[in-house]
């Protein structure tokens, strides 16, 4: 393969990294207002290879005319990328509903739906059923401790307690089960996916009663790396065509 086109494979690489890169951040953008919403990133892994081309046919022939010494030169293409998921604090938003919390703290609620298919979120926008169980904005149970689904009853005097204690009419109905656990993937409707082997009892965070978690989006940072993606995308293309106009000019000249 001639070093031209070798370039213009590496240039296509980074215009494919840039564009993930884009779509990441518009992602990041379009959820600024989704509550307890986590911004992304996107981390790509880099692929090494030696800058080669065909070398004189005959040992001691002179170099042909264009002939560049690579001597021990490497190429860096962008590899396969991989999502990264920065779990910073949110702003916590006063809301003053008795159904709406938020966390402190590494935790996430568990949810689970009808099938019994447990999740995560930190959304904690919540609502009582026609039975009394709290149910998230998807219809899911919100879960207490041992797994249970939560069923509070009457929420006219709902009060819960810092540690996820939940009190309805004085009494004690259940407490949260807030866990700790590496994020993995995101499965929509604001919720991550659940696994029972590396969740554990979150013993430090808190629970605010008539709050919401704001999504850690800096809108103007994310602008910013808006615009150098755009900008590094734009390079590239300028290099892939640059590339092609040289090729096509080469194969002009060897018609001549």
């Amino acid at each position: 393969m001639s070093i031209t086109a070798q370039f213009l494979f590496v240039a296509a690489s980074g215009a494919r990294a840039m564009e993930r890169k884009l779509e990441s951040v518009t992602n990041n953008i379009a959820n600024v207002d989704t509550t307890g919403y986590k911004r992304e990133g996107v981390k790509f892994s880099t692929i090494y290879v030696p800058l080669t081309q065909p070398p004189p046919s005959k040992p001691g022939q002179p170099h042909p005319v264009g002939y560049i010494p690579t001597y021990n030169l490497v190429l860096n293409y962008a590899g396969s990328s991989e999502n990264v998921i920065y779990m910073e604090q949110g702003a916590l938003r006063e809301t003053g509903n008795k159904l709406d919390f938020a966390i402190e703290g590494k935790g996430f609620f568990v949810v689970e739906d009808d099938k019994g298919n447990r999740f995560l979120t930190r959304d904690g926008s919540f609502k009582v059923d026609s039975q009394g169980f709290l149910r998230n904005n998807s219809g899911f149970y919100v879960l207490g401790t041992g797994g249970q689904r939560i069923r509070v009853g009457s929420f006219s005097d709902l009060y819960v307690s810092e540690d996820g204690r939940i009190y309805s009419q004085g009494d004690e109905v259940g407490k949260f089960l807030i866990v700790e656990q590496p994020v993995k993937e995101r499965v929509g409707h604001n919720l991550w996916v659940y696994d029972e082997r590396e969740a554990k009892i979150s013993e430090t965070s808190k629970v605010y009663q008539g709050f919401l978690e704001d999504s850690n989006v800096n809108v103007v940072y994310e602008m910013v790396k808006m615009i150098e993606a755009h900008r590094e995308f734009d390079a590239n293309l300028n290099v892939i065509k640059a590339g092609d106009e040289l090729l096509a000019s080469l194969n002009d000249f060897g018609r001549v």
